[in-house]
C-alpha cells in the first residue's frame, strides 16, 4: 500500500491533489512537528434511503401497521 506522508502547510497548498490521490487508494497523512495527526480517507457511498428507514427495514414498518 502506498503511503505518502505531508507536513500540514505543504497539505494546505496540496489539498486538491491529496484528496484526488486518496480517492484514488493512496494513504494520505497529515502531520504536524513530524508527528502523524491525521488520515484522509474517502467515505463509503451508500445508496440513499428514500424514506429515512435502512433498507433491510424499508417495508418492515408498513407491514406492521396494515
Amino acid at each position: 500500500m502506498d503511503t505518502l506522508t505531508v507536513d500540514v502547510k505543504e497539505a494546505e497548498m496540496q489539498l486538491s491533489k491529496l484528496l484526488t490521490l486518496a480517492l484514488q487508494g493512496k494513504t494520505v497523512i497529515i502531520a504536524e512537528n513530524q508527528e502523524s495527526v491525521v488520515q484522509l480517507v474517502p467515505i463509503r457511498k451508500r445508496p440513499p434511503a428514500t424514506d429515512g428507514w435502512p433498507a433491510s427495514r424499508r417495508n418492515a414498518h408498513t407491514r406492521r401497521f396494515q
